[in-house]
Order: C-alpha cells, then sequence, then structure tokens
C-alpha cells in the first residue's frame, strides 16, 4: 500500500503542511484509497514520533517536523542579524533604537488586545500610546493595560538576570492583573484564578468550540506548567518551541475569567526574553497572528480535538514568527531608506534645518492632513519637550508649518506655502 505513488504524495504534503483530519479530506475529496485509511498511516507516523508532556495527569503531544526545524532555523539566523550582530545596542544607538522598541511595543500591544475584542483603531490607539494621554474607553484601556504590561515584563530583564527568573503562579497572577485592570466585567476577577466553570469557548454562531478544564484542576495545571518551564535544560526543548507551548498550555487551561488570550501571549514574551532572545522585542507577533485569527482559533482547536497534539499550535506559531522576522527586516530596511532621503532632503533644504526637522517635513509630505504636537513630537524623537518645542516653532518660523492652540496647547499643521517652500528650496 505504501508503494502507491498517489498514497505517498499525499501522506508527505500532509506531514510537510500538518494537515488535520478535516483539511486532509478537504484537500483530496477522491483519492485512491478510503480517507480513514490515509489518515491511520498518517497518525501512526505522527505516534511514533511523539514526544509528551504531562500537565495536571493530561499528556501533551509533539515533535518537530522539517517544517518546523527550518523555520526554527531561520529564526536562530535571521533574527539576531537584522538588528544587530551580539547586542541591541550595536546596530541601535540611543533613540533611534528606543523609537523602534517604542513601535513594536506599541503594535504589539495593540493587536494583542484587539484579538481580544478591543474595538479601536490602530490609528487612534497609537495616538493614545505616543501622546502619553489618559483611555477614553475600556477598549482603549486594554491597550493601555497591554502597552504597560509589556513594557513592565521588558524592564525585568534589563535589570536582573533573565536566566534566573522562573515562572510561578504569583507572577502569572500578577501579569494577569496588570493586564486587565478595569477592564473585566467582575473586579474582583483580575489576577485571581476562576472560582467556576460557568467559561465556555463559544465561536461567532455562539457555538460551544472549547470547555476548560474544572476550576478545582487549575491550581494543579499551573503548578504543573510552571514546573515544565522551570525544569532542567535536559532533555533539550528548543526555546521557541517551549515558549509556544506555554503560549497554547495558558490558553489551554484558561486559568482565568477572561483575559486568558492577553496572559498567554504576555507570558510568550516573558520566556522570549528570559531565553535571550532579545530580538523579540522587536516583532509584535501578534500583529502576524492578528492577520489570520481564524487559523490561530483552529491551531488551538486542532490540538484539543486530535489527542493533544500540540503541532499544530506549533507550526501555526512558527509561521507566525518566520513572518515577523521578515516583516522587521524590511520594515528595517524602509526606515534606513527614509532616514537617507531625509538626510538628502535636509541637505537640499535650508542649511540650519537638522534631522529632526527634515523628518517632520518628510511625514508631511507623506501625510499632509496629519496634525503635530509638542508632546506627540517629544515621545516620537525621544528627545525633550523644550527640543521638540523648538524644532516646531523653528519650522513654523521658517513657513514650514501653521500653528494654532487647542486647549492651551500648541498644534501645528502643513502650512499653505508648504509645497511652495518644499519645491523652491530643493532648488
Amino acid at each position: 500500500m505504501l508503494q502507491d505513488s498517489e498514497l505517498s504524495g499525499i501522506i508527505k504534503e500532509s506531514q510537510r503542511k500538518y494537515l488535520y483530519w478535516e483539511e486532509l479530506r478537504h484537500r483530496y475529496p477522491n483519492p485512491s484509497h478510503p480517507h480513514k485509511s490515509i489518515w491511520a498511516i498518517i497518525k501512526l507516523f505522527r505516534v511514533q514520533q511523539y514526544k509528551s508532556i504531562v500537565i495536571g495527569g493530561r499528556v501533551f503531544n509533539y515533535f518537530l517536523t522539517e517544517s518546523a526545524q527550518e523555520k526554527l532555523r531561520y529564526a536562530d539566523s535571521h533574527a539576531g542579524q537584522i538588528i544587530g550582530s551580539e547586542s541591541p545596542r550595536d546596530k541601535f544607538q540611543g533613540g533611534e533604537r528606543k523609537r523602534y522598541l517604542i513601535n513594536s511595543l506599541m503594535e504589539e500591544a495593540i493587536a494583542s488586545s484587539q484579538l481580544e475584542g478591543a474595538m479601536t483603531t490602530r490609528k487612534v490607539a497609537k495616538e493614545m500610546l505616543r501622546t502619553k494621554r489618559e483611555p477614553r474607553s475600556k477598549n482603549e484601556l486594554m491597550i493601555y493595560n497591554n502597552y504597560q504590561t509589556i513594557k513592565y515584563i521588558k524592564d525585568l530583564f534589563e535589570t536582573s538576570n533573565a536566566g534566573d527568573s522562573k515562572l510561578t503562579s504569583s507572577l502569572i497572577l500578577s501579569l494577569h492583573k496588570l493586564i486587565t485592570k478595569g477592564t473585566l466585567k467582575n473586579p474582583r476577577a483580575e489576577g485571581k484564578f476562576r472560582g467556576t466553570d460557568d467559561i465556555i469557548v463559544r465561536d461567532d454562531a455562539n457555538e460551544v468550540e472549547y470547555v476548560p478544564p474544572p476550576h478545582n484542576q487549575v491550581p494543579t495545571l499551573v503548578n504543573d506548567l510552571c514546573d515544565f518551564v522551570n525544569a532542567p535544560a535536559l532533555p533539550f526543548i528548543h526555546p521557541l518551541i517551549k515558549a509556544i507551548i506555554l503560549h497554547f498550555l495558558v490558553g489551554y487551561i484558561h486559568p482565568f475569567e477572561d483575559g486568558n488570550g492577553r496572559a498567554a501571549r504576555a507570558l510568550f514574551y516573558w520566556f522570549c526574553l528570559k531565553s535571550g532572545y532579545w530580538p523579540f522585542e522587536f516583532m509584535p507577533i501578534s500583529r502576524i497572528i492578528k492577520k489570520a485569527p481564524a487559523k490561530y482559533a483552529r491551531a488551538f482547536l486542532f490540538t484539543e480535538y486530535d489527542d493533544l497534539d500540540m503541532n499544530y499550535f506549533i507550526e501555526f506559531n512558527l509561521d507566525a514568527i518566520k513572518q515577523a522576522i521578515v516583516e522587521l527586516g524590511a520594515y528595517l530596511k524602509k526606515k534606513q531608506k527614509e532616514k537617507n532621503e531625509a538626510l538628502q532632503l535636509m541637505t537640499k533644504l535650508a542649511k540650519d534645518l537638522n534631522l529632526r526637522q527634515s523628518l517632520i517635513l518628510k511625514d508631511l509630505v507623506e501625510e499632509p492632513e496629519k496634525a503635530l504636537s509638542i508632546k506627540e513630537t517629544s515621545a516620537k524623537y525621544n528627545v525633550t519637550y523644550q527640543t521638540a518645542r523648538t524644532d516646531l516653532l523653528e519650522l513654523s518660523k521658517k513657513g514650514y508649518l501653521g500653528l494654532h492652540k487647542k486647549r492651551k496647547q500648541f498644534v501645528f499643521y502643513k502650512s499653505d506655502k508648504f509645497d511652495e517652500k518644499i519645491r523652491t528650496d530643493k532648488n
């Protein structure tokens, strides 16, 4: 039977793409062999390679497919190279590095919150975080909390030895409290394990998709999870695989009434930094996940439905990590090109324009309707309020910017003479 070329091709493709049973039937509707027979062979191949993890008496399985190994090698070899050789400070210096980092943390906070239902636009959310204004709604508060939580995790590893940190129930609870503060229907559930079995995951049609373990098992499951994460390096599990498994298991245990997804993704980020994967500070993985939320949900469910085979979730997340690395590389190339263009523009314009002012003018060329505040400009370029004020006022005096007062604050915008000045000053 295995000598059949069609059967062999189906099995190889199913392993390469790690197809689920329903996906197999959909992709190959009329094979020469029964679907159940093909699936039995595929499952036999998989089961023979399983590595098992026991959490609360439940046996979770995974193994590294050839595809997973290729993606891990890509992550290990490319992530650091894109940003710098040894340290994030090698390539990013001072304010420049901080701007990249802050932008990434914002993107992660926004996307992770939107995955959980935060209904606000990326533009509005970024404006709130950049200007440090108070959240005006529960949706904005979700994003604000997420941002503060990610910053808190990042700061943990800038002030302590990352490798020595341990996952504990207390850490999980404290992160949940920070990430959900003021956003839950039941405020008393902040930073507390759920005390009910009424928590059920439903789809858009209100159909039951997943029923978490009973609430009285949560403390044991979480303790076992912490033991797994804190276990010695042998037998070796690649740190990114372990981070993904941590992400999955928090979602599976569903230890909280709400905020489980945000907590799971924050803990994934925590473990990546703990394991020395500092480039993940610059890669908003949740933004990639948000592009395929249905696939993300299915990756959870396929594991639940198929003998707790976590490879579905692992493969999806490795794809997301690889895409995040690709997008980061493209983003940095774009920013470097913009910087070079701004430098060229600066040399063509008046001699007394500095680099920040050239970048401000370039932004207005690309976004003519953009309004600028001193506070936002200060945050964006990592300079003092007074320096940002001086930059903007000088551009206003030179005729590039107009300004008016809004609630006792200056707001700057593209002047009526802006385009004419750009054309004449270039020549």
